[in-house]
């Protein structure tokens, strides 16, 4: 592993949720397993009026409530002896000035800077013009030789609210920065599970042969949450499931799960390879899309009476191309479900012939679970020991990585700041990922405008009848609703 070397990580947002919850938590834990050893600076900027000591302290409870490991009281005042604070709107020079003066302050201009906003997408283009007016953030600044400093901002999802919008931002940056600096974040491609999609695929040889439309039936993904919108009623009137989840994290997982080999897994040839399966997507036939809304939704804090956002989306997707033509891709995605799940279900064709008649075989399933729990399960079928005849039922291996590593297992967020320190973006989105996603959510929102969601109960799978999707094929969602096998749907 290189070596750090000495950088300073300024927050946009920096009283914040996510940097409460998140942020600081994970510098915490990678300063407590001397993972970040360097001298390392933070400076947050937000509205909030606090001193650089008020600030030191404003993450303590943070701490205590999501680091992987124990507060230690010295341990932190060791790492928050170098967090600064300045108070200021973002739209205002005098906010740029006191950051200018900080930072020659504490190290002069010769400095690695992460540029970090966790603030409302509005304001990207806003800060990072503002940065470079005011020579804090430099174009062309990648640290190309080992004496030359690094400047790069991460950037929060979403990216846009559209194709279009998606579009406007992503010109504004690349006219002030480089597409190099540009570290657009989605936390799901932090987490052990998900980079072992690709360690599974291409460190296996048994699995390799299997990934095509000869041995895969189908394929499921489900991300799933059993709680409401809360306090983001006003921001989910403007995404809804759709955008929120679908048009960013499923279809990465999707495109991590289903792309050809890279020729290395530099971020180039990955971001190659997914964006060949993002854009041989489509829908699968017509009525293959569901919408739902949850009952209550329109009765929650900042949201239209009358809303028709959906808080559920179930889609059947294809990729056209030659190893996946004709294979379904069924995803859904929603809030008030019945469990808080992220998985994968990799579905194998049924055997040609089965020679043991009395017995209904399985069909062989590989499971692979992000969240709650993180592993894969394969199942498969054995003989059940008995004095006559042959009786057959699936059972499961599995891999649990608790059970393997431990439950101290880093989190999505110190992978992903680690990556932009030493500027790894493989983990990262490129502009071209996101730009072929808007175009298929785009396609996917014509059809559904259509529709109407559909209210479903709270603490259910959604609608009945995005079990019909897949039932009509013969199927049935891994996860499946038994209150909807007798419904009129």
């Amino acid at each position: 592993m290189d070596i750090l070397k000495p950088f300073t990580f300024i927050i946009f947002g920096s009283t914040g949720d996510l940097a409460i919850r998140k942020l600081i938590p994970a510098l915490y834990n990678l300063y407590f397993e001397k993972k970040i050893e360097v001298p390392f600076k933070v400076i947050g900027i937000s509205r909030k009026e606090l001193t650089h000591e008020q600030y030191r302290d404003y993450f303590i409870e943070g701490i205590k409530d999501f680091s992987r490991n124990n507060y230690e009281a010295e341990r932190y005042k060791e790492m928050a002896g170098s967090f600064y604070y300045i108070s200021g709107a973002l739209q205002e020079d005098k906010t740029y000035q006191a950051l200018s003066k900080l930072l020659i302050e504490n190290g002069g201009n010769e400095q690695n800077r992460l540029f970090y906003l966790a603030i409302n997408p509005a304001f990207f283009p806003i800060v990072v013009k503002n940065l470079t007016n005011h020579h804090i953030l430099i174009k062309g600044a990648i640290g190309a030789q080992s004496s030359e400093p690094w400047h790069r901002v991460v950037i929060e999802k979403p990216f846009g609210s559209n194709l279009q919008s998606a579009r406007i931002l992503n010109n504004q940056l690349s006219e002030l920065i480089e597409d190099a600096q540009m570290f657009r974040i989605d936390h799901y491609l932090g987490k052990e599970a998900v980079q072992n999609f690709m360690v599974l695929r291409f460190a296996n040889g048994i699995f390799e042969p299997l990934w095509n439309n000869k041995y895969v039936d189908h394929i499921q993904i489900t991300v799933s949450e059993t709680m409401g919108v809360g306090k983001r009623g006003a921001y989910y009137e403007n995404a809804g499931a759709t955008k929120d989840m679908l048009q960013n994290h499923i279809l990465q997982l999707l495109s991590l799960l289903t792309m050809e080999p890279p020729i290395d897994f530099d971020a180039d040839s990955v971001a190659t390879e997914k964006v060949k399966v993002i854009r041989a997507l489509n829908l699968f036939g017509e009525d293959s899309i569901v919408r739902g809304q949850y009952e209550g939704y329109r009765q929650e804090a900042d949201v239209n009476i009358e809303s028709i956002i959906e808080t559920f989306v179930a889609a059947k997707l294809e990729i056209n191309n030659w190893r996946w033509a004709g294979v379904p891709i069924y995803v859904r995605t929603g809030k008030y479900l019945t469990d808080k799940v992220t998985e994968v279900i990799v579905q194998f064709n049924e055997i040609p012939y089965n020679v043991y008649k009395n017995n209904n075989l399985a069909s062989n399933k590989l499971v692979i679970s992000i969240e709650p729990e993180t592993g894969f399960s394969m199942q498969f079928n054995i003989k059940v020991p008995t004095k006559e005849g042959i009786e057959i039922k699936p059972v499961e291996m599995n891999f649990c990585h608790e059970c393997e590593f431990g439950k101290n297992t880093p989190e999505a967020y110190e992978r992903l700041i680690i990556d932009a320190v030493r500027g790894e973006a493989s983990l990262f989105t490129s502009w071209k990922e996101i730009e072929y996603s808007w175009m298929i959510i785009e396609s996917i929102m014509q059809e559904y405008k259509k529709k109407a969601p559909i209210i479903y109960t709270k603490r259910t799978w959604g609608p009945c009848e995005s079990q019909k999707v897949l039932k009509k094929d013969g199927r049935e969602w891994y996860h499946a609703d038994l209150r909807c096998d007798n419904a009129n749907i």
